[in-house]
């Protein structure tokens, strides 16, 4: 429960800063780490199985919470190329 807790806050934290491939590549990082600690130290069971996937779910909430949260309400479109070479139009008297 508390390796959950902690993966929670983590996916938070990069669903805060960062894009949806960052999440992608720790996703596999907590797949692969807790198989082999499972692998390593207990013996593998189909118990442990369930158990990785909910570090994934822990992990990926706190990744979507954390995107819901940094949201800031307006696109940024200061990078947007579509966006730049629109022709502003005149104002109306």
């Amino acid at each position: 429960m508390i390796i959950a807790a902690l993966l929670f806050i983590s996916g938070a934290a990069l669903g805060w800063r960062f894009n949806a491939p960052v999440i992608l590549i720790t996703s596999i990082a907590v797949f692969f780490c807790s198989m082999s600690m499972f692998a390593m130290f207990i013996g593998f069971e189909p118990l442990q199985i369930l158990i990785t996937f909910a570090y994934l779910i822990a992990h990926q909430s706190g990744y979507l919470a954390g995107a819901y949260f940094s949201y800031k309400g307006e696109p940024d479109h200061k990078d947007d190329v579509l966006y730049q070479n629109q022709i502003p139009r005149p104002a109306r008297l």
